[in-house]
């Protein structure tokens, strides 16, 4: 039941997904965002989060890379 509210909702919350590639490089594009939630069986919110959270780790890793070039 828990899947089928979250997934009631991620329909709303879904259209509010912004998927920008011409300025972040670690995004994920809208069709495979739905491919996965697909495949996994979780909504796209869920996709979504998670690819947010490993956007931000890309980020911070890249930071620490190019502070070790210096």
């Amino acid at each position: 039941r828990r899947r089928q509210q979250a997934s009631s909702t991620t329909t709303d919350a879904s259209a509010s997904i912004n998927y920008d590639h011409d300025r972040d490089p670690f995004c994920l594009s809208s069709k495979d965002a739905k491919e996965l939630s697909t495949r996994l069986q979780v909504t796209e919110l869920v996709i979504k989060s998670n690819a947010d959270r490993l956007s931000s780790i890309c980020y911070l890793l890249l930071g620490v890379h190019q502070l070790f070039r210096r």
